[in-house]
């Protein structure tokens, strides 16, 4: 059994795909750092400019509906029919639904984690095979945030220039497990860890980018390349 399943029970395949549509829009989904995590979301994909995009993992529709009416194209997925999603299915079987290199850009936030690690190695195949040029991945870190401070200075000089940067201390916190809801989390043990993890990515991808969330920092967002491409990279790996 792997060490990633001891640590988290997690939710089942058959327990998201259950789960009621309230809840994504009470409570934890209704946190300010939570809304503003999703923003980068779309921060994120609008800057890629794609012509199309495949959204895996739906949740309350915020970012796909803002993508949408900016006039991109995009086709959600998730397993929960409640959330009605353009299309409904597990990850693992993507291919079923989606041929190579269907969509240019794929956005999967905040899903790996909720299916046991072994699982989540598949569906990152699956997606690279359907995935056409980028793919935007978010997944959370096994550490709790202690406190953030924030501060914006501005600068005239003819114009109005302004810059803003983020603090925050993060405790590893020894014996941590991962939240209730997730198998596993980044450092939540050796297999998980963020090195093991570049190195699972790399296997189908070229890493471009790899940033904590600004307003989120215990979550943290990677900018992956198809391998084989040839582009200029729209951002640095950390």
């Amino acid at each position: 059994m792997s060490q990633v399943r001891k640590e988290s029970a997690g939710r089942s395949f058959d327990g998201e795909a259950a789960l009621a549509r309230d809840v994504y829009f009470s409570g934890h989904y209704l946190e300010l750092s939570v809304l503003i995590a999703l923003c980068e979301q779309i921060v994120a994909v609008a800057k890629l400019r794609p012509r199309n995009v495949l959204e895996i993992g739906k949740g309350n529709g915020v970012v796909s509906d803002y993508l949408k009416k900016s006039g991109i194209p995009v086709t959600t997925f998730d397993i929960n029919p409640a959330l009605e999603p353009d299309v409904v299915g597990n990850v693992l079987d993507l291919d079923k639904y989606f041929g190579t290199g269907d969509y240019e850009v794929i956005l999967c936030g905040e899903v790996l984690e909720h299916m046991p690690f072994e699982d989540a190695k598949k569906a990152v195949e699956k997606i690279a095979a359907v995935c056409g040029r980028y793919c935007v991945i978010t997944l959370p870190h096994c550490q709790r945030l202690r406190f953030v401070f924030r501060g914006e200075i501005g600068i005239f000089l003819g114009r109005l220039w302004t810059f803003s940067k983020s603090f925050g201390v993060l405790l590893a916190q020894k014996g941590k497990r991962p939240h209730p809801h997730h198998h596993w989390e980044i450092n939540s043990c050796p297999e998980t860890r963020l090195e093991a993890l570049r190195s699972m990515f790399r296997k189908w991808f070229v890493i471009r980018d790899c940033n904590r969330l600004r307003y989120y920092p215990v979550h943290r967002m990677f900018l992956l390349e198809k391998a084989g491409l040839e582009a200029a990279a729209p951002g640095q790996s950390d």
